[in-house]
């Protein structure tokens, strides 16, 4: 999906049975698309920090796989 917006038309699909959640989903937003802002007006935040920044937030979040 192109943006987080998008991904809320997914949820309904990530149901398990008797309307439970079946799935804990976690939707970032690309920075510099959509309606993300600018990460930063400086050269250098491309995918690999990114990719960093992202993998720093689900550790956080204590998601060890994803």
């Amino acid at each position: 999906p192109r943006n987080f917006i998008k991904v809320t038309n997914l949820l309904p699909l990530f149901r398990g049975s008797q309307d439970e959640l079946a799935f804990y989903v976690v939707a970032l937003s690309l920075p510099n698309f959509g309606f993300s802002s600018r990460v930063s007006k400086k050269k250098g935040f491309g995918i690999s920090q990114y990719a960093e920044a992202c993998n720093k937030l689900m550790l956080a979040l204590r998601y060890d796989q994803y």
